[in-house]
């Protein structure tokens, strides 16, 4: 069981392998319907050209992301009592994975967080991004965070400035991360969040758009569709969404945009490096 809301459709475990490897696993999933991504926890592999040559192919129809474990000296004492791997340098293998074309991860959860948003979104074409945020400061934390990871905060057209301001108090300079909350207030929760994220996702000069959304049990909106609206009117743009709130509101919202293909994220660093892996994946694939 699980509280996540995308599938998995093969799970192999090579623990206790006899002669299958690493890389005839990824060219076995690289030919299989049901597989858009593949996620792989690696704890050393012994073939190293043959798992580079497979990963090049594969992952030029879909994303592979690669956990590696034992990258400390505990971590690697443990591999060698686990698996009897050696352990690797972590310059070697960031050389590897770039060469076999395959975003490198770093924690356990992130099997779950860049999964699902490559399970659920396109990839960007770019990596010029919109932030909508229910405060200055978690515009500013996001912004942050994005340019940390290798993403640009998008430089918005002068008409979509225009049309921000319009739907802003006067005493608010709209720019990008956009400060949504004035708006809300004036517009209304859908109105304002609906008309700011069309803008967004209506600029040529955005890639992908950000929008965390502060939720609580009293000020939940009568309903989030437009949210999974407007990524099927903009299908090409990854729309992510982050809940700020009651763990409530959060459930709720997460139940509800995930089952109609919208990655929810808690703020602001999930959803920025969600959506940095699907660039870095784009990046590799481009290549």
């Amino acid at each position: 069981m699980s509280a996540e809301n995308f599938g998995v459709s093969r799970v192999v475990g090579l623990g206790n392998r006899c002669d299958v490897d690493e890389a005839e696993v990824i060219e076995f999933l690289g030919d299989d319907s049901s597989t858009s991504v593949i996620c792989i926890y690696l704890e050393g592999f012994e073939a190293g050209r043959s798992f580079i040559e497979a990963a090049r192919t594969v992952s030029k129809k879909k994303p592979i992301m690669i956990l590696k474990g034992g990258v400390t000296s505990s971590g690697a004492k443990a591999v060698a009592t686990h698996t009897a791997s050696m352990a690797t340098d972590s310059k070697i293998l960031d050389g590897i994975f770039n060469q076999a074309g395959v975003a490198r991860i770093h924690r356990y959860m992130d099997l779950v967080n860049m999964a699902k948003a490559m399970a659920f979104q396109p990839l960007p074409k770019g990596n010029h991004v919109a932030i909508f945020a229910p405060s200055g400061a978690m515009g500013v934390l996001a912004a942050d965070a994005c340019e940390k990871l290798g993403l640009r905060v998008a430089s918005l057209s002068e008409k979509s400035l225009r049309k921000l301001q319009e739907m802003t108090p006067a005493w608010l300079k709209v720019s990008n991360p956009v400060d949504i909350w004035a708006a809300v207030q004036t517009q209304g929760f859908e109105r304002g969040y609906r008309m700011g994220m069309e803008t967004a996702l209506d600029d040529e000069n955005v890639d992908a758009v950000i929008s965390i959304m502060l939720l609580t049990k009293d000020s939940f909106p009568a309903n989030l569709d437009f949210v999974p609206n407007l990524r099927l009117r903009y299908p090409s743009k990854p729309l992510l969404v982050a809940i700020s709130g009651d763990k409530e509101s959060f459930d709720r919202a997460k139940a509800l945009l995930e089952s109609r293909g919208i990655p929810t994220y808690l703020p602001v660093d999930e959803a920025c490096e969600a959506l940095a892996t699907m660039y870095r994946c784009a990046e590799l694939m481009r290549r």
